[in-house]
């Protein structure tokens, strides 16, 4: 080989800047196996605590000097000797699980959403009243929750958390009519539609109504409309809600159910992913707000609900009276109305005193059965609590049970629902969290909400008690969405089991978990190839995905009904497509049991000449801890943690960059990183590559071995990028596991150096003169949670390394480096030190993204002389490991490179 034509090349040229580039790729090939070899993290000990057994419902906590008239007074319990004086009898359940064995572990959660279309599932036909317990509630004066802050939990928030987040869009996507006692969040904007509303009208021929009870005045006219159903629809009428903001509404209907209504009462409900349809039984449950699903609406008038009296059964009526759109503030208290207790709520459901002129405790199970009309064998009651022990050790998951000699005894078939229930929480949470075993006890007290005679002996009952907020252990898996995610899916499937258990109305098959690993990709012919991974089944988990559902967004908030790919791991979208639009999508898997949660999200921008697009973003946040979630201020409690899922992980974060990216012209494809990983998407296939590491940060490893080692041959390779995230700096730099090999990817790679984490205080950035960014006017990514924005805590500062380094943002309070650009004649690199997604506004996040790819997106063409070189310098065998800060290697006849010492790595 002839490397003479290489000396003036080298002479005259920036080829010595570039020479640790290659050195460090040469170096990283060499020590691969260096990270991904590390032992794995020990379990802490002190999960190991002392279980004490439950002391009673009465748990410590309540607010000092509150009213004990508005809680249920809870009776002396009797002392069991045998226990040493514990209080409270446990009731041993058989232990009858079977043993399981999962096929695959690490489930990647998809955001814990319902599908817009109801699917049919092994909960079809099935009615679950669910309860968050405690809540906002009026005592000596005051508005204060039932339950102090513990461990920065306050039970009565995290309570609704769960239900509203986790538990309902589990039970509505295995097919259940699910009906709240407490409400639905989190949207404060609310809007009621009566049937003498302006905004309700009317098709067809409908008959006026004054039966009783109705929502409404009592001077009303006409209390509500009913028509006769027909096989095919003559009848139709809407209420249009008109909204100040977008945004995902529950949307509730109330009506008197009785025994001449429809079973399959059909409701069109049209928001800005499409048309929904959702039947209700109005035979079996009615008198109060029934909850159809949440939707996303636009702003303005143009989505509206609609109920048509086509059914399946002639000689019924179908009924129409109220719609209500969003859950609201209450009147009095001005918190949120779902943060508010179940007796705040069955008044604004204008529940008749029989249910409401009694304790909250005792008018949640009060309100099921006075909702209820269904079967004894079609119904559960369902409540989420917490727990706390005297002693702040206990740990563990229980569920309760009543006494036989207190208000009528247990409710029915409760030994065989709580059997069903505790053996599904108890094994899952103790396999996938470590969350120790209490033996699947059921424990027996006095307790209102449980008692035959408030549920009427309608249905059968139980309190769980996921875990212990004063135990820190226990409290730090409870601020955890996972966790809360998992109970979910527990609760989900001992609730199947117990129908078909106890009654046979159910078949035991258990929802599938979330596809993963999406990517969009567009073809030549301007169509998009999705192509995922199929979620794990068996073992403690969900079964097995038998098919899948493909949704499509136009702009990844809004989703249509979806359609069925049917059981394959690809699908090629070629459907209604515009040519320069960008279209976002997700996967759900299915099986008879019911629908999982969504995939995240992938989305490509359709270029107007079937060429491939210049950018690939890349969706590498994984993240979903307690250390993500948001923290919550009340004047009552003071910070504490809630588990809000969109605001820890809202997985959707392609279609926020594509959406800046589309705004300022430019074309893209995405991937979730594991394609980059297994080399199923190549990197050097595009121009520019986008890489979404939002709060990914140590613990779950913003950039790997290999995903290292693909980036730096990438960009060896005239590659251009751009990654923004809040822990990259730290992880791989400060902290004390950044080894030799993370140092050397952000300094002689990225350029950058991180000089602190927590950067600014303010999450405010300026855009100095002589960047990429000047002119622009200052950015602002400070959390706002009312357009879904993330609270960012840790954002990195830098500095930037090399010549072609430049700080191209400021934060505004340490005047400390927020962005990096770097350009040299191989490379071009732009890194954020907090997250692109957390930019407020449109056109702010717009305009920053135009400066970044205006600055990246430019052509490049790497002289074939330097690949001739390394391949030279890998056959003399690398590199020495010890140089001379200027010893020189001599290639060829006059070449001189200036060697780097391996220290500065």
């Amino acid at each position: 080989m002839n490397l003479s034509g290489f000396s003036g090349f080298l002479k005259h040229s920036s080829f010595a800047l570039l020479f640790p580039l290659f050195f460090i790729t040469f170096l990283m090939l060499m020590i691969y196996n260096l990270k991904t070899n590390l032992p794995a993290a020990t379990e802490d000990a002190s999960r190991e605590s002392v279980i004490v057994p439950f002391e009673s419902e009465g748990e410590p906590g309540l607010w000092e000097g509150y009213d004990p008239e508005k809680i249920e007074p809870i009776p002396t319990p009797q002392i069991d000797p045998e226990q040493g004086g514990r209080l409270a009898s446990p009731f041993i359940l058989t232990p009858e699980k079977t043993i399981k064995k999962p096929t695959i572990e690490g489930v990647q959660p998809g955001p814990p959403s319902p599908s817009p279309a109801q699917r049919a599932g092994a909960l079809s036909g099935k009615f679950i009243y669910v309860n968050p317990g405690h809540g906002w509630t009026y005592g000596s004066g005051s508005w204060n929750t039932q339950r102090v802050n513990w461990n920065e939990i306050v039970e009565d928030h995290q309570n609704a958390d769960q239900v509203c987040f986790f538990v309902i869009q589990y039970l509505r996507n295995a097919g259940a009519t699910v009906i709240p006692i407490r409400d639905v969040g989190p949207l404060t904007e609310m809007r009621i539609i009566d049937n003498d509303d302006a905004e309700f009208t009317l098709s067809g021929a409908w008959n006026q109504s004054t039966g009783t009870p109705f929502w409404g005045d009592s001077g009303d006219a006409v209390h509500y409309v009913f028509s006769d159903t027909n096989t095919t629809e003559t009848a139709t009428v809407r209420w249009t809600p008109h909204f100040s903001k977008a945004g995902d509404y529950p949307v509730f209907v109330w009506y008197l159910d009785s025994a001449n209504r429809t079973t399959d009462a059909r409701y069109r409900i049209v928001h800005k992913g499409g048309i929904s349809h959702i039947s209700l039984d109005q035979r079996r449950v009615g008198k109060g707000w029934v909850w159809l699903g949440s939707f996303y609406f636009d702003a303005g008038s143009n989505g509206y609900l609609e109920l048509i009296n086509q059914s399946s059964e002639l000689g019924k009526v179908v009924i129409a009276d109220a719609a209500r759109f969003g859950s609201g503030v209450h009147q009095n208290s001005g918190y949120p109305m779902y943060e508010m207790n179940a007796h705040e709520y069955t008044v604004f459901s204008n529940a008749p005193s029989s249910v409401t002129d009694v304790s909250d405790v005792w008018c949640r199970p009060r309100m099921a059965s006075y909702m209820n009309n269904a079967e004894i064998d079609r119904v559960c009651y369902m409540s989420f609590h917490t727990n706390g022990s005297g002693a702040h050790t206990a740990r563990g998951a229980m569920v309760l049970k009543n006494s036989a000699s207190w208000d009528g005894g247990p409710a029915p078939y409760v030994d065989q629902f709580n059997s069903a229930i505790i053996h599904q929480v108890d094994d899952d949470l103790e396999y996938f969290w470590g969350l120790p075993s209490r033996n699947y006890n059921v424990y027996t007290s006095s307790y209102g909400e449980l008692t035959y005679n408030n549920l009427n002996g309608e249905m059968t009952a139980t309190i769980l008690e996921s875990a212990f907020h004063d135990e820190p252990n226990d409290a730090n898996l409870l601020k955890t969405p996972g966790f809360r995610q998992d109970t979910a899916r527990a609760v989900l499937q001992g609730i199947i089991d117990y129908f078909v258990d106890t009654h046979g109305t159910a078949s035991r098959n258990y929802p599938p978990d979330s596809p993963s690993h999406l990517s969009a990709i567009q073809n030549s012919e301007g169509h998009v190839v999705l192509s995922w991974l199929a979620p794990p089944y068996g073992g403690y988990g969900a079964h097995e995905a038998t098919g899948y559902y493909v949704y499509k967004s136009d702009d990844g908030f809004s989703w249509d009904n979806g359609i069925d790919a049917g059981n394959a791991t690809s699908y090629e979208y070629s459907g209604d497509f515009t040519r320069g639009q960008d279209y976002y999508f997700r996967v759900s898997a299915y099986n008879s049991g019911g629908e999982s949660f969504p995939s995240e999200t992938a989305g490509s921008r359709i270029t107007t000449d079937g060429s491939r697009p210049d950018i690939l973003i890349v969706s590498g946040f994984r993240r979903y801890d307690r250390e993500i979630i948001s923290r919550y201020y009340d004047s009552k409690n003071g910070w504490s943690k809630r588990v809000w899922p969109w605001l820890a992980n809202h997985y959707n974060y392609a279609a926020i960059h594509g959406g800046a990216l589309k705004m300022c012209g430019f074309y893209f494809d995405s991937s979730a990183h594991e394609k980059i990983l297994n080399e199923s998407i190549l990197l050097t296939d595009y121009n520019v590559v986008d890489w979404i590491l939002g709060r990914e940060g140590e613990t779950d490893e913003t950039f790997s071995a290999t995903e290292q080692i693909l980036i730096s041959n990438y960009l060896s390779h005239c590659g251009r990028i751009f990654i923004s995230g809040e822990e990259m700096g730290f992880d791989l730099d400060l902290s004390p596991s950044s080894n030799l090999e993370d140092k050397a990817f952000l300094h002689n790679i990225l350029q950058a150096q991180c000089v602190q984490t927590d950067g600014s205080d303010t999450n405010l950035a300026n855009c100095p003169s002589g960047t990429i960014f000047y002119g622009l006017t200052p950015v602002n990514f400070q959390k706002d949670f009312d357009s879904g924005i993330y609270d960012v805590i840790s954002p990195d500062a830098f500095t930037g390394l090399g010549d072609g380094a430049i700080t191209a943002m400021t934060y505004d309070d340490t005047g400390l480096g927020a962005a990096i650009q770097y350009s040299d004649m191989t490379k071009k690199i732009v890194v954020m030190g907090f997250p692109f997604e957390a930019i407020h506004g449109e056109i702010s996040r717009s305009d920053v993204m135009g400066r970044i790819m205006s600055y990246l997106n430019v052509p490049c063409e790497p002289d074939p002389r330097l690949q001739e070189l390394l391949d030279y310098l890998v056959a003399r065998g690398g590199y020495p490991h010890e140089v001379n800060q200027d010893a020189i290697v001599d290639v060829g006849d006059v070449v001189s490179i200036i060697i780097l010492s391996e220290t500065r790595y």
